[in-house]
């Protein structure tokens, strides 16, 4: 097995077989980023943590349409918050 930085196989997490999930922010709710966390909630190894969008009303409809109810959601201006996040993996925009 390769030891290069590059290699996650070397690295335990949720894609490798183990039951650590991976923990999840996604950048926007417009068409795309819809999307992406209707793919992310039927995922059963990662957790959407995080929400980074302006219009807060929106991030709330949108998580209201896939049932999620323990998601934070932050502007831009405070996304600083996710990446000091401990547990934070991935950032998909």
């Amino acid at each position: 097995m390769s030891t290069n930085n590059y290699d996650n196989r070397s690295q335990p997490n949720a894609c490798n077989g183990t039951s650590e999930k991976i923990t999840i922010a996604l950048f926007g709710c417009g068409r795309i980023g819809t999307v992406h966390l209707k793919s992310i909630v039927r995922h059963p190894k990662v957790r959407l943590k995080w929400i980074v969008e302006e219009d807060a009303d929106l991030a709330a409809r949108v998580l209201d349409d896939v049932g999620l109810d323990d998601v934070l959601v932050v502007n831009f201006k405070n996304v600083g918050e996710v990446y000091q996040d401990q547990r934070f993996g991935i950032c998909i925009e």
